[in-house]
């Protein structure tokens, strides 16, 4: 029999419980010995859990296919399924090349460490995501084992407490792209790996831009399926439609590990979800489009669309005479700009953050004539524009939208670039003041269809708060239009679009739960005090307690993470979070609990971080640490 293995720190025997036993019983009811991991230091593993994806991590995966390569009932073949830290894992272990392993799913995962995950964008840091994710894995790495499975779990919980750091500052201490970054990103050799590699992604998610450049890099067989979906399997698939992915699994797997000649090597290299033009709004339960399917990638049939940034802020097919524009942006946001990375649970799995009527009118804007005819968007947008600023360090934050005849406007696209870092990530160069540079930004990429009667517009800004931390000074920038700032928008390629049938989603039997406390959404405040000028963005989690019927488990989360900047003073920025876990079992009456605290705040030249973590047990303290750090600014 031949094993799928998903290997994560997310805690298997609890926390991710509910969420796989739609999967995995569904595996092995197909024949495949489907088995869970949980990764060193996490969950119910032995040992410490330092940081994400370390030598040590990838060779404990590469120790645990041989093991199941090795056992009797075993064919010796072996796949990798996972999604964000489980995808990376399935391609970091794909590039170390272990004999058994025969297929990788890799799901809302990236290639790239620096340039495409929670911790920078275009070299500036992810105010967003950066320390609240950093708060939520110090927190696994200091939580206990499951006391249902380890009867020596309060022994192995104390050590945890003894080795934890504060994971989130060593990602502060590594801003540019070093050898840090690099270990852990296939994209410095996508040919280190040589089985058969399964891209899934959505454009509602942070990591959809690996899919096209795996399939683009690597010579080995790889597909790519991106659908409308946040950051969630897409079975369960949110916003939808939700698709049969786990029979789509069980072919994949039939065909890497079994051998079987079920036809899917033939079928389309790509699938994609084309979005169809909609009314702005927080988010969709449903995406309405249609799949589109391409038997090569990158296609024969592509081509780009171009447009000029052109005087009184035209977006044109050809380029208006040469004009100099400046602008500089607020940096209290007009309005929500929504989630780094949405989860895609109910109706706000979305990256849609609403109209961006109340935006475009704070930034510098460029909007093209009304379309005669359709124009569909697929791929990578770039924008490259000759732009100069009257300070050393300075942000180009740039959305894409699209303009509804009604003057409404939708996101389509955002990107980032720290100027410094022009040239590269690795050795980022100060500006020198007044002096233009041309720069190229890419936008994340969509699949996207512009209507006729509506118009494309390109929107710029200096500061984008809260998910770019802002530059130490105020800067102003300086935009050459005509020939020189151009927009590249690739469309989906001409030729045969090929039939997709993805089916309707199916799962295994659900795992029986029972919330013991009231399940309640997570709520946003924006509020600005036109005494002091502080702005805050507040997102509240509370707590849910989640029993696990069959075993008696009790799992809970909470948290809250708060935003703050003054009109005018990029250095009062600061961001503060804290996330909680904990944990009881029926008939015991010491549930534990983990609180992280972390902030961040910054000056002229360095960044501040903070992190506090507490331990209870039966409601008694019994572990409490503090840890503060002062980490140079490095071009940013």
């Amino acid at each position: 029999m031949p094993a799928v293995l998903e290997y994560v720190p997310y805690r298997k025997n609890d926390m991710t419980a509910g969420r796989d036993a739609s999967m995995h019983p569904f595996f092995a009811q197909h024949g495949y010995a489907s088995v869970r991991v949980d990764i060193r230091g996490s969950g119910d593993s032995d040992g410490f859990l330092d940081d994400e994806y370390l030598q040590q991590e990838q060779s404990d995966a590469l120790d645990v296919i041989a093991w199941l390569a090795e056992q009797a009932w075993s064919t010796g073949r072996v796949g990798m399924v996972g999604i964000s830290w489980g995808g990376f894992a399935g391609l970091q272990v794909a590039a170390r090349n272990p004999p058994a392993l025969a297929g990788v799913i890799s799901l809302a995962s990236t290639d790239d460490r620096y340039v495409d995950d929670v911790h920078y964008m275009g070299g500036a840091v992810n105010a967003w995501d950066q320390l609240s994710w950093g708060a939520t894995v110090t927190a696994l790495a200091a939580l206990p084992p499951n006391g249902r499975t380890r009867d020596d779990w309060r022994e192995v919980w104390l050590s945890r407490l003894d080795d934890v750091q504060p994971i989130g500052h060593e990602w502060m201490s590594h801003q540019t792209r070093d050898a840090y970054w690099k270990h852990g990103s296939v994209i410095e050799d996508y040919n280190a790996m040589s089985c058969p590699i399964f891209m899934v992604g959505g454009w509602n998610d942070a990591y959809r831009d690996s899919v096209f450049r795996v399939l683009e890099g690597y010579d080995g067989v790889a597909k790519g399926l991106i659908g409308p979906w946040a950051h969630t399997y897409p079975h369960a698939g949110a916003p939808g439609p939700a698709i049969d992915f786990l029979g789509l699994a069980v072919r994949w797997w039939d065909y890497c590990l079994k051998g079987a000649d079920n036809g899917i090597h033939d079928e389309p290299k790509m699938q994609v979800w084309m979005q169809d033009a909609l009314p702005a709004q927080a988010g969709y339960a449903e995406r309405s489009g249609d799949w589109v399917a391409y038997d090569e990638w990158p296609s024969a049939g592509r081509n780009d669309a171009r447009f000029f940034l052109n005087d009184e802020g035209m977006l044109g097919a050809s380029p208006s005479a040469e004009s100099v524009v400046s602008h500089s942006s607020d940096l209290v946001p007009p309005s929500d700009r929504g989630n780094w990375c949405p989860g895609g649970f109910g109706t706000q799995g979305s990256d849609i953050p609403g109209d961006q009527r109340a935006e475009d009118q704070k930034s510098l804007t460029f909007t093209g004539d009304a379309l005669k005819s359709p124009l569909a968007l697929l791929g990578v947008a770039t924008l490259q524009v000759r732009v100069s600023a009257d300070k050393s360090y300075a942000l180009l934050a740039v959305r894409l939208v699209d303009v509804h005849p009604d003057g409404s406007s939708t996101l389509v696209s955002r990107g980032f670039l720290n100027l410094s870092h022009r040239n590269g990530d690795e050795q980022p160069e100060p500006l020198e003041p007044g002096v233009p540079y041309t720069v190229s930004i890419p936008l994340r990429s969509n699949g996207y269809r512009f209507e006729p009667g509506h118009r494309l517009r390109i929107a710029l800004d200096t500061a984008y708060w809260p998910w770019v931390w802002p530059s130490p000074e105020n800067a102003t920038i300086s935009i050459t239009l005509g020939e020189d700032s151009v927009l590249d928008v690739p469309l989906q390629p001409t030729g045969d679009v090929l039939p997709v049938d993805l089916g309707e989603s199916r799962s295994a039997e659900p795992l029986a739960t029972e919330e013991l406390l009231p399940l309640a959404s997570a709520s946003r405040t924006m509020r600005h005090d036109a005494s002091t000028g502080v702005f805050e963005i507040a997102d509240a989690f509370p707590l849910q307690l989640t029993r696990l019927t069959d075993r008696g488990l009790v799992h809970g989360t909470s948290g809250e993470t708060r935003y703050l900047i003054e009109e005018g003073d990029p250095l009062s920025a600061r961001i503060e979070c804290r996330r909680d876990f904990t944990f009881t079992e029926d008939g015991r009456s010491s549930p534990t609990r983990v609180e992280v605290q972390s902030s961040m705040s910054s000056t002229a030249t360095d960044f501040l971080v903070a992190t506090q973590i507490e331990a209870y047990e039966a409601n008694r303290r019994i572990f409490a640490r503090n840890w503060t750090r002062t980490i140079p600014r490095e071009q940013c």
